[in-house]
């Protein structure tokens, strides 16, 4: 379990997730890549990990298990994904966003207390 004091906010292992085809993977890859590496959860070779990652790689696999967890990983890659895309098309940034909801969520909250009488 990752608390305090097992250091919660260190890198304890980055793993990667593509799963999309192969087609996809060769199309979007540099040439050299192999797109069924590409495919499923893996270690990333470039960025940190520690002593864990095979166990941490393992509990991964287990909970892609889930039809329901695997969903909301790509569920919120493509929330991510929007947010980028709508900032990339000059229909507002990332800080207008954020202020944006910002003000959304104090309204709420001052309707709330409103109602709550």
């Amino acid at each position: 379990m990752l608390r305090l004091e097992t250091e919660w906010s260190k890198i304890w292992a980055t793993i990667s997730y593509g799963w999309e085809g192969p087609g996809f993977y060769r199309e979007w890859s540099r040439a050299g890549s192999d797109p069924i590496e590409m495919q499923g959860p893996c270690l990333d070779p470039i960025n940190a990990q520690t002593q864990y990652l095979t166990a941490l790689l393992d509990l991964f696999r287990l909970l892609l298990q889930s039809t329901d967890y695997a969903e909301r990983l790509k569920r919120h890659y493509r929330m991510f994904r929007d947010t980028v895309e709508r900032a990339d098309d000059g229909r507002g940034s990332l800080e207008v966003n954020h202020i944006e909801n910002k003000r959304k969520r104090l309204r709420d909250l001052r309707r709330r207390r409103r109602h709550s009488h």
